[in-house]
């Protein structure tokens, strides 16, 4: 709409009808408001300057916080009035805030300003109420704030217990490649392919804590060399429980398939995260030690087709040289003829001080390096692991040896829940064990509150990887 008119502002009267008096930081505020019109003016949300609603939260030290803005969802009439309800977000903080609510026309003035100063103030406890059931004992790692709202209670416990936010099965641990940062060649445990029978006794414990996301990656290994992968998805199928389901793999090994196995197995993934080692053979064949990258090109291009435009594909670039994201980007659009999201590396860990990295890498490849103090990291709170005999893992990361303080049990001993609920996981969930003191692939908890995390508990695989 137009400017409005100095002499119409005060014509135009905002009230708020409904609106919390208390809030938990997990809630989404309810807040309605009514806009009386005694102007002579249609008021609208139109171009070139909208007339819209917003807020700002007011901290007890006088600071704000500028809300969002909710438009006038049809226009109102002079002599009329309107009920809104607004679109607020919850504050970031706790105490006793003020709700200011006003409304602006964009790009012109705010009426709570002078000289119209007109807005309406709400008084709001903003509280934090902790989801579990103990009062006298955090269940899983304290009091790191975006984990303490109602919100997380689904997602990182079940009855008697708490839970990652996925669990992985690794079907099968054996790999066709032999990667320079990679522990496999040294991997002391038995290569073999999980049972039909051990699967659906991990899918069953699985739905038993509450289900969800689903992973399919190996620890060390392709999904691929898995020759029960079609049944293990009409097993999957059977579990409503298991709400979606992905997997990482090298893409040397679609060929297991013909058209048909693969187009269903596209179907029924949430996500597929390729590992694409090297831009080209030379790079290629010095990461994996194997001479497959045309059928590794060839292969992502197959399931690029079979994906179209459902965003499943995603690439994860493992490579020896450096290059500008730019170049990057330029690459993917060339080799598979369309944008697929990816990330990219030259940094590569140690997998538990499972591989020797006081040997220097080729070209720019590089060790990460061990950074700091150990307080509790949150790889365990997003992922577990079902290895291939059935062994759990409280950690993604995993002591290649034959034992590790990181191993709880066994799911044909012990059902997953009475496993997270024993002595043994209470007291991972408070303190690493020593062997996690070297492990470069370390992430503080506190990094969940980073920007780059933000979507980890919608998505575990952006930083699982699937």
């Amino acid at each position: 709409m137009q400017i409005i008119p100095e002499c119409e502002r005060p014509g135009i009267v905002l009230d708020v009808v409904n609106c919390p008096d208390q809030l938990d930081l997990a809630d989404v505020p309810s807040v309605e408001v009514r806009i009386e019109n005694r102007s002579t003016l249609t008021l609208a949300s139109t171009e070139p300057n909208p007339l819209n609603i917003s807020y700002f939260w007011i901290q007890p030290d006088g600071s704000r916080i500028e809300g969002l803005r909710t438009q006038l969802t049809s226009p109102i009439q002079p002599n009329s009035a309107a009920n809104v309800r607004l679109t607020v977000k919850s504050p970031s903080v706790t105490g006793n805030l003020v709700l200011r609510v006003a409304l602006v026309q964009e790009h012109v003035f705010w009426f709570s300003d002078p000289p119209v100063g007109h807005f309406v103030d709400r008084n709001v406890e903003v509280r934090r109420e902790r989801w579990w059931n103990s009062p006298d004992e955090a269940p899983i790692f304290g009091d790191i704030d975006q984990l303490n709202h109602r919100k997380f209670a689904s997602l990182l416990s079940f009855e008697g217990g708490n839970r990652p936010l996925l669990v992985a099965i690794e079907t099968v641990n054996a790999c066709n490649f032999d990667c320079i940062f990679c522990p496999y060649s040294s991997a002391k445990r038995k290569k073999g392919v999980m049972p039909l029978d051990l699967f659906e006794m991990a899918l069953d414990q699985y739905a038993a804590i509450g289900g969800g996301s689903l992973s399919l990656t190996p620890k060390l290994g392709d999904v691929f060399l898995d020759r029960f992968l079609i049944e293990r998805f009409h097993l999957i199928r059977q579990r409503a429980a298991i709400t979606d389901v992905s997997f990482t793999t090298n893409a040397s090994l679609f060929q297991m398939l013909d058209d048909d196995e693969f187009a269903f197995i596209m179907s029924q993934l949430r996500g597929l995260h390729i590992s694409l080692y090297g831009l080209d053979s030379e790079e290629h064949n010095l990461i994996t030690r194997r001479n497959m990258f045309d059928r590794v090109i060839d292969n992502v291009r197959r399931a690029v087709d079979a994906a179209g435009d459902t965003g499943k594909i995603r690439l994860g670039l493992r490579l020896l040289r450096e290059r500008s994201p730019e170049f990057l980007k330029e690459w993917v659009e060339k080799t598979f003829g369309r944008r697929i999201p990816f990330t990219w590396t030259v940094e590569y860990t140690n997998w538990l001080n499972a591989v020797d990295t006081s040997k220097p890498l080729p070209l720019d490849g590089r060790w990460i390096q061990l950074t700091g103090s150990r307080d509790q990291c949150f790889l365990p709170m997003l992922s577990s692991y079902i290895l291939v005999n059935g062994d759990v893992t409280f950690c993604p990361c995993v002591d290649y040896g034959e034992a590790s303080d990181l191993h709880l049990g066994n799911i044909t001993e012990n059902p997953l829940a009475e496993i997270y609920k024993s002595e043994k996981v209470r007291h991972l969930w408070k303190k690493l064990p020593s062997v996690c003191e070297s492990c470069t692939f370390y992430q503080p908890l506190t990094n969940i509150a980073l920007p780059m995390y933000a979507g980890v508990f919608d998505d575990p695989r952006t930083i699982f990887g699937g």
